[in-house]
Order: structure tokens, then C-alpha cells, then sequence
């Protein structure tokens, strides 16, 4: 019997861009909460969770980092981010769509989202970009700074939906950076690595993943993991 495959993908620089609509809402954000202007070198957001992003922010604003100023910032970043997408040149990237169609229709994979954003974040982004109704269940950058535990959080998450027969080399974690690599590392998962976020693909088979794409437009690539759950 053919096992379950399930695969978790990244949001931004693996399914889609923003524009720069992102960044654009935190700053905006903290501007207009803590009346602080952050400079675009301020705060790495490559890899990062929601959750170590904000108290980063709050930190550069000499606010108290707690979970009242946490859900204060991302809240007006929720509202900078819904009102920034329309009309930004944001996009999907190549080959995403043709690859969830993939995975979902003809091989009948378990779709997810591994991801730094926090659900709300995700799903404003993932909606505006007509993604949302592609992926099952989410695994969210709001309660955790180290994106490995996220991947940690993932095993339970996904075999309550989809069996609790499923191993971590079932699962294939899709990222466009090293911290996505680690996170699929950290629970033994496959990782598979886009250089279409920032980071070359020399960086990617660096940093331990077990195949590195150009772009998801460069699918296939399930032969090339040698493991029998994604043959």
C-alpha cells in the first residue's frame, strides 16, 4: 500500500512574494502603535517566526516585551498587511499553483503549511493570493522564536489529521532558507529548499537540504528524495 505523503510548505519566498507589503505592515505598525520608525536593516525576517519578529520590534521601541504589546502590534500589522496587498505587486510564484494541483489532485498528497507567520498573518496573505482552500491544516510562528519547535509542533498536528501511523520521513518540509532546512532536520523530515526567497541555491545544499530547487516550476522532484514515502 502506497503511504501517506504530506507535505508542509513556507509562505513567503516559497508560495508567494508580498512586494514588500509585509515589511511594510509591521513598520507601519509599529509606527503607529509605539510611534517608532524602524529602518528596513533593523530586524532579519528571512526564516524568522512572527513571534521572535515582534518582540524584536518591541524591543527596538523600548516597549516591554509581553502579551499585550504582542497582540497590539499584530493586530495593526493584520490591518496595515489587509489594506497593503490589494493592488501591490505581490504574486504567486512560478510553478506553485501547478504543484498544489499536483500534489492534491493526482498524487493525493496531505497539503499544509509550515510557516513563520501566525495563522491570522497566513491567512490574509494566503487568501488574498487565492491559496487558503489548498492546504488542510497550519503549523503558525506566533507562539514560538525557534523555528525547529515549529516542526516539532508539526508531528502531533499532522497525525491527528492524517493518522497516527505517520512517521517524520513521510513529511516533507518545503522552505526557501536554511532555518527551513534545520526545521525539517529537527524532526528528520525530508527537506526540500527553493532559491526563490533571497538565499542561492549553494547556500540551500549547504545548509543539509536534500534537494535544492531553482523554483517549484523545476517539479517533479519526489524522485530525486530516494526515500520510498515520496517515490
Amino acid at each position: 500500500m502506497k503511504s501517506t505523503r504530506v507535505y508542509l510548505f513556507d509562505i513567503d519566498g516559497t508560495l508567494l512574494q508580498t512586494g514588500g507589503v509585509g515589511w511594510r505592515a509591521l513598520t507601519g505598525a509599529i509606527a503607529a502603535e509605539f510611534g517608532v520608525e524602524v529602518s528596513g536593516s533593523s530586524v532579519e525576517l528571512r526564516g524568522r517566526t512572527d513571534y521572535a519578529i515582534v518582540g524584536d520590534l518591541l524591543r527596538l521601541a523600548q516597549v516591554e516585551v509581553h502579551t499585550r504589546n504582542r497582540d497590539r502590534l499584530l493586530s495593526a500589522y493584520h490591518r496595515f498587511l489587509a489594506d497593503g496587498l490589494p493592488g501591490s505587486p505581490g504574486r504567486v510564484l512560478p510553478g506553485v499553483r501547478q504543484v498544489l494541483e499536483d500534489l492534491q489532485v493526482h498524487q493525493g498528497a496531505r497539503l499544509g503549511v509550515l510557516t513563520g507567520n501566525g495563522p491570522r498573518g497566513a491567512e490574509i496573505k494566503l487568501r488574498h493570493f487565492d491559496l487558503w482552500d489548498r492546504f488542510t491544516v497550519g503549523i503558525y510562528g506566533d507562539q514560538h522564536e525557534d523555528r525547529s519547535d515549529l516542526a516539532r509542533a508539526a508531528v502531533p498536528i499532522v497525525r491527528q489529521n492524517w493518522g497516527p501511523e505517520i512517521t517524520a520521513d513521510q513529511i516533507c518540509i518545503i522552505g526557501d532558507t536554511p532555518a527551513d532546512v534545520a526545521c525539517a532536520h529537527a524532526i528528520g523530515a525530508q527537506a526540500i529548499a527553493v532559491a526563490t526567497g533571497g538565499y542561492r541555491a549553494e547556500e540551500l545544499h549547504s545548509a543539509g537540504a536534500h534537494v535544492v530547487l531553482e523554483s517549484l516550476e523545476q517539479w517533479p522532484f519526489s524522485k530525486a528524495l530516494g526515500n520510498p514515502g515520496f517515490s
